[in-house]
């Protein structure tokens, strides 16, 4: 009879064995699960390393208002850009680098003549404490300027992603800053930074992503195996920002002047199509592992809101991008 179970159990393993490994679909994937693909993607994920590189262009049809003390008007901004980024998450703090140009036509009032500016833009940040730099070249009608600045900062990141039953996720991004500008210069002239000279703030910002999620199936040309990636589709992304900023103006008896901007947009994305795909090398009950890549144009609107000490200003815009990219992240689970 024990002899009788023992085969029984021997049967009943060898049947069982083929269906637990064919779960395994990344190389970094368990030998064995009880949970599902799905089961185990299903939750909230912590972000605990993301690199990615990209490249995009973009084009915007803005129209908007603004309004301050005493007075508003409308006005209309078109522009055309393209960037270069480099970004990476240490999950605690970021670093990038970012170059940027792009051509600009502006009308800022009722009636008044539109202005063409052509802008060069480069940014660096590195980890969670250091400092920053950045470099601005304007070209229009009246000529080339160009403005430089550096300074300290420190940086504190969090990003998380929660996928659920129902085939839903939520991206969500967190970020907060301590800036101090230490040097600048305006066509090589350089600003004089002494103790007496104030140019610092905070800033907190926000940024929720949602949209749909679903596994891709196999594909023998690519060598992929059946829910071995992941799709991401983006209905709307939602950013907020608050900035606290100090500045005395450098001079003997100015006093520091304090303001406050929020500055908070959300994209409507209008196109039905994949925006992220994710390979997936691991997906254990607590860890996940991948490549992430991209290349699409996307149709969105964004409504834009701005306040500042006696100022505000609000859009709506048409937007075109295209961008394509590539990255790597792991993820864990508590």
């Amino acid at each position: 009879m024990k002899m009788k179970k023992v085969l029984v159990a021997i049967a009943a393993t060898a049947i069982l064995l083929p269906a637990l490994q064919s779960c395994k679909k990344g190389d970094e994937d368990p030998g064995m699960s009880f949970r599902s693909r799905k089961g185990r993607l299903v939750g909230e994920w912590t972000v605990a390393t993301m690199d990615r590189t990209s490249t995009s262009t973009s084009s915007d049809d803005n129209s908007g208002s603004s309004s301050w003390t005493g007075g508003s008007d409308s006005n209309s901004d078109n522009t055309d850009r393209t960037s270069d980024e480099t970004y990476t998450f240490d999950g605690a703090a970021e670093s990038m680098t970012e170059s940027s140009t792009w051509s600009n036509t502006y009308v800022g009032c009722t009636g008044c003549t539109s202005t063409t500016n052509s802008d060069t833009w480069e940014m660096n940040m590195d980890g969670a404490a250091g400092t920053w730099s950045m470099k601005e070249t304007n070209t229009n009608s009246g000529g080339t300027d160009t403005q430089e600045a550096s300074g300290t900062y420190t940086n504190a990141t969090s990003i998380s992603y929660t996928f659920e039953k129902d085939g839903t996720f939520t991206m969500t991004k967190t970020t907060d800053v301590t800036y101090a500008q230490t040097a600048s210069s305006y066509n090589g002239v350089a600003t004089v930074y002494t103790t007496t000279w104030k140019e610092e703030g905070t800033e907190t910002e926000t940024q929720t992503v949602t949209g749909t999620w679903s596994f891709i199936g196999k594909n023998k040309n690519d060598e992929m195996k059946n829910k071995e990636r992941v799709a991401l589709f983006f209905a709307s992304s939602t950013t907020s920002t608050t900035e606290t900023s100090t500045s005395n103006g450098g001079c003997t008896g100015c006093t520091d002047e304090t303001s406050t901007t929020v500055e908070t947009y959300t994209d409507t994305y209008t196109d039905n199509q994949v925006d992220e795909t994710w390979t997936l090398t691991q997906l254990a009950n607590k860890e996940m592992a991948g490549n992430m890549d991209w290349a699409s144009t996307q149709n969105y609107t964004r409504d834009y809101d701005y306040t500042s000490t006696g100022w505000s200003s609000s859009s709506d815009d048409n937007n075109t991008e295209t961008s394509s990219g590539t990255g790597s992240f792991t993820m864990t689970q508590e």
